[in-house]
Formats: structure tokens, C-alpha cells, sequence
């Protein structure tokens, strides 16, 4: 049978999955806490939003678990869209890191969770992160990005006030993507969040070594009693 005229043969299938860049998404301006995980999955590409597939569900009940309310914190990534599930490449993440870099300047967080571990070595320049060493330990850091950029009065609202010991404070975070493959790993999710929590609440902190005055950090996490101590 021949064609019609006005017949065009479509250039891909009308099934075809339509992925959506994934941007950050939270309060408008400062926000206390600030979250900054790898990549989108298929569910965010489709949606726009971030952390919201099976992933988000277990970080929301966690963050349920916490009583930290979504709302209140600000959701990005290192790289917007999704193209495949696995490591962020180099050329992904130069793409988008400007655009977080002003994420984290707009935003003024006084608390950055590192979500994953490719997070946690973009960040805070590290070769390798360990995350079974170091997820749940809270790290005062005065650099990210290798030293490109800096704690100031240049870029944080907060940097000179009474109480602003100088920093930022950093917390590596076990993925919750983790616990879709190993759900054993769910509990370490979780403590990594009631984690976030503590922070926030100054239940716990980064205390400084005062010892010859040189600077150097205890970065265990303490209790209430030993931050009253050390405060009071």
C-alpha cells in the first residue's frame, strides 16, 4: 500500500524515555545543611528531582528516622543528568562543577553531607575514600575542591560570627543506593543520618585539639556531656 504524502516516519520510537536534567532542590537561601550526593538515577532523570527513585524512599525514611524534615535541606549532585548508572566521569563532572560550586555559595551550608564515595573524593580531593573508615565522621575543613575554594567572609554569611568556629563541616555518608542491592547496609544508612541529625542538633561536633595550639583535629564523634566540656 502506498504512503500517504504527509506520512514522516518518526525519528525515534514514541516509547522512548525522555530523561530530564536533575537540579538541586531546596530552600530559596541559607540553609543549615546541605546534601550532596553522585549522580540521578532513571526515576529522578524522568521527574526532574533529585533523590527521589528507591534510593530517596530509604534517605526519606531516614530522614524520618532522624527527625530532620526534607524540606529544610537543600538535595543536589555532583552531575545533573543520567546517562547510565556507575561512576560520574571526569568530562560529567567538570560540565557541572561550577554550578555547584554556586549551589554551595548560594546556600551557605554550615553542614555538607557527602553522599557516596565519589562525592566524598570530588569534594574533598581525596584519591580514595575509604567509606568504610570514614562515613559517620564528622571533618571541620577550611577548603573544598582541592583548595579552589575557600572558607571566608568572602563566601559565607556565617564566617566571623560568635559561635562560627571557621569552616565548613564536613560528613561522609554511605549511599542509600547501597542498601537496594545490600539491605544489611540500611542500618549504616540510617546511623550516618541520625548522625546528620546529632549535628544538627549540637548534640555532637568536631572538637578542636587544643594541645600546643597547633591546630590539629580530633575528628571522633563526642558526646553531649564531652561538648559541654569542652564548650563550657
Amino acid at each position: 500500500m502506498p504512503r500517504p504524502p504527509h506520512f514522516r516516519r518518526p525519528n525515534r520510537s514514541p516509547f522512548a524515555t525522555h530523561y530530564r536534567r536533575v537540579p538541586g532542590e531546596g530552600p530559596d537561601g541559607q540553609v543549615k545543611v546541605m546534601l550532596i550526593g553522585e549522580r540521578p538515577g532513571e526515576e529522578e532523570a524522568r521527574r526532574g528531582r533529585p533523590f527521589i527513585g528507591t534510593s530517596g524512599k530509604y534517605l526519606d525514611i531516614c530522614l524520618d528516622a532522624a527527625a530532620i524534615p526534607r524540606k529544610d535541606i537543600y538535595i543536589t549532585n555532583l552531575v545533573k543528568d543520567f546517562t547510565a548508572y556507575g561512576k560520574p566521569t571526569r568530562a560529567e563532572i567538570a560540565r557541572d562543577h561550577d554550578e555547584l560550586v554556586m549551589e554551595i555559595l548560594i546556600h551557605d551550608p554550615e553542614i555538607i553531607g557527602l553522599v557516596g564515595g565519589w562525592s566524598v573524593e570530588e569534594v574533598l580531593a581525596k584519591e580514595k575514600a575509604e567509606m568504610d573508615k570514614v562515613h559517620g565522621v564528622p571533618v571541620r575543613v577550611t577548603e573544598l575542591f582541592g583548595g579552589e575554594l575557600t572558607y571566608s567572609s568572602l563566601t559565607s554569611e556565617r564566617a566571623g560570627m560568635s559561635g562560627d568556629r571557621g569552616g565548613w563541616v564536613v560528613l561522609p555518608m554511605l549511599h542509600p543506593a547501597n542498601a537496594i542491592y545490600t539491605p544489611d547496609v540500611l542500618g549504616n544508612v540510617l546511623e550516618d543520618v541520625l548522625t546528620l541529625g546529632r549535628l544538627m542538633d549540637g548534640e555532637i561536633g568536631v572538637v578542636e585539639d587544643e594541645y600546643e595550639g597547633k591546630g590539629k583535629v580530633d575528628y571522633r564523634i563526642v558526646t553531649e556531656e564531652e561538648l559541654n566540656g569542652v564548650l563550657y
